[in-house]
């Protein structure tokens, strides 16, 4: 939502994301009256699904945009055993690509000492990974910051005045992961 509002936060115009403002100019347009027309409302439930077709459409224009470019050629994947599983064909015929497979899963890919975040963008928003390292191949810390719990965390205040029916809309269009929040 935060994307549709132009907000400087918004996670596409900080993010990584190397093509995001390429896909961003000229081929993408948003229905200007439909996007007033939902800035100026209440953001009830009828406005935050409206703006969630909004997003669904936006984000076929730039699969399509993508389509028509076409796939690079090459590998997909790193070639690089000490940090990517072999293939799997590789690891019944190869005895060195099944050391290389037993080693990776067993010892891990060695990162340096240190601690990180990093996210990607994720359907529902912000899916981050907190890493603290101690040099080794096991992560000192791992931690998943699934995007449930921003989210969930704004279903009081939406509900507040409401009535049951509209609770229940108003979490199923949330789009929640239960699993995420059951930690």
């Amino acid at each position: 939502m935060l994307a549709w509002r132009g907000a400087k936060g918004s996670f596409p115009r900080v993010s990584f994301s190397d093509l995001y403002e390429e896909f961003n100019k000229s081929k993408r347009t948003r229905p200007a009256d439909e996007l007033a027309r939902v800035q100026e409302s209440l953001g009830d439930v009828y406005d935050r699904f409206r703006i969630r077709m909004m997003e669904i459409r936006e984000s076929l224009k730039i699969i399509r945009q993508l389509l028509d470019r076409g796939m690079p050629a090459g590998p997909h994947i790193v070639d690089d055993p000490h940090v990517a599983l072999p293939s799997k064909e590789a690891c019944y015929n190869e005895m060195e690509a099944m050391i290389y497979h037993f080693k990776l899963i067993m010892d891990g890919i060695r990162v340096p000492e240190g601690e990180i975040y990093s996210m990607v963008e994720g359907a529902n928003g912000e899916l981050g990974f907190y890493t603290l390292s101690d040099g080794t191949g096991k992560p000192y810390r791992n931690h998943c910051r699934p995007p449930c719990f921003p989210i969930f965390s704004t279903f009081s205040q939406l509900i507040k005045g409401g009535s049951l029916s509209d609770a229940i809309v108003s979490l199923g269009g949330l789009n929640i992961v239960a699993g995420a929040l059951e930690r």
